[in-house]
């Protein structure tokens, strides 16, 4: 083969990968007012830790089989015994004082932001991996600094997101850990996040679900996965999009795309109600490594001591992602 030949086979396999690769996350320009988290399991754990770190930013939290903020005092097997699994033996009190001193050494926002944020805890009756007494402890945690919680213990639901009519029955557990309970988890949460809302009159477009890279917000220590999903309403996809608000949704342990791809972005009921409140819902992926051996959101301190703080490996790189979407 001639050196020119040569040349051009390089070239079109540069060309190839290059065309290749996931497109970074669009500066949509959102609203910063009116951003919210959730997730379930790990992503709940998450999504409360968030809550917590940034108040003055997150306006109010759902938690799907989660617990309490800073539970697993950065032990893995305190993780999985007490605060999976015994949750009834938490001392609340104890993580209320983890916060305050948090905030003194300015390592989290201030508690007082926590006042009249709303925010849903859900736990069924079922659930195995984690107890349902967790959804106790973070109501008994979130009443103290007067948020405005909102709690769904009553559904016989095993390990998993409820949804209406997605994934395996409600009372069996596994993956993808999506279930059909005939109970709306998303838009339930979205309600009491947002107030009023305006309900879905169809299925959302799965043209709408984009994927991106999540390298450019990486590193060693905070394990997220190449590729993230983004749901962008079609009203969110214009010049202004001032009017758009973010939400994001955090995946549970062997629930991200290294596992089950984009199930969750697809079937969790997030985007319906999205695409008619013109509501953008960011799916950011964490994915194994390290102590990490199921993809979960570090909740027990496997990217490193500061995981509970403003410094965090993983808070870091998610609130890279929010100031990239927001003004």
């Amino acid at each position: 083969m001639s050196k020119i030949s040569m040349f051009f086979v390089l070239f079109l396999t540069l060309l190839k990968l290059e065309a290749s690769e996931l497109p970074k996350l669009p500066d949509l320009k959102l609203s910063g007012q009116g951003i919210t988290t959730s997730g379930l399991s790990s992503g709940a754990f998450m999504a409360i830790q968030l809550q917590v770190i940034h108040s003055d930013i997150f306006a109010g939290t759902a938690s799907f089989a989660g617990g309490i903020f800073g539970c697993a005092d950065g032990d893995v097997n305190k993780a999985r015994t007490l605060c999976m699994q015994k949750p009834h033996e938490i001392d609340s009190e104890k993580y209320i004082e983890v916060a305050k001193k948090l905030e003194k050494t300015n390592k989290i926002s201030a508690l007082s932001n926590l006042v009249q944020k709303p925010i849903y805890i859900f736990a069924g009756t079922k659930d195995s991996v984690v107890r349902l007494e967790g959804a106790y402890r973070i109501k008994e945690f979130m009443d103290h600094f007067s948020a405005n919680t909102v709690i769904k213990t009553d559904l016989a639901s095993e390990h998993g997101f409820p949804t209406i009519n997605q994934g395996q029955k409600c009372d069996k557990r596994g993956e993808p850990w999506i279930q059909n309970c005939h109970f709306d988890g998303a838009g339930e949460l979205l309600k009491v996040l947002y107030g009023n809302l305006k309900a879905p009159t169809k299925e959302a477009s799965e043209l709408n679900i984009l994927s991106f890279s999540q390298k450019e917000f990486s590193s060693l220590t905070n394990f997220l996965y190449d590729e993230g999903y983004l749901y962008v309403p079609s009203n969110c996809r214009q010049t202004d999009n001032s009017h758009c608000r973010l939400h994001i949704a955090f995946h549970g342990c062997v629930q991200g795309p290294e596992y089950s791809q984009d199930i969750f972005p697809k079937t969790a009921g997030y985007n319906r109600w999205a695409e008619e409140n013109d509501i953008v819902i960011l799916y950011p992926s964490a994915k194994t490594g390290g102590m990490n051996l199921k993809g979960c959101w570090d909740w027990f301190g496997y990217s490193g001591k500061s995981y509970l703080t403003n410094e965090g490996a993983q808070v870091k790189a998610i609130m890279k992602m929010v100031d990239r979407l927001v003004k």
